[in-house]
């Protein structure tokens, strides 16, 4: 299960927040919408949503700070964690 306070409660344990749930969010599930329908619940990460679904739909000019967000966190998942982020998720 999970919902998107559940998610933003793991987020800040490692130190993480909104953003960085928005722009993980299709990456939470393998059905990427499921991912980001759970995560749409919350209205900050709702409005972050909308700035990537932007920032992609404009392509290589503007890649955003999801695309930072993504390598930076999955640098530290692959430092500290056996296993990768998935063998954390609540």
């Amino acid at each position: 299960g999970g919902n998107a306070e559940d998610f933003l409660a793991w987020f800040r344990r490692m130190g993480l927040g909104p953003n960085e749930l928005a722009a993980l969010a299709p990456y939470l599930y393998e059905d990427p919408q499921k991912g980001i329908d759970i995560v749409r619940q919350d209205g900050t990460c709702s409005r972050l949503l909308d700035v990537y679904e932007t920032q992609r739909i404009l392509g290589k000019r503007a890649p955003g700070p999801a695309v930072t967000i993504i390598k930076n966190l999955k640098q530290a998942t692959d430092n500290c964690i056996t296993g990768g982020a998935l063998s954390i998720a609540p």
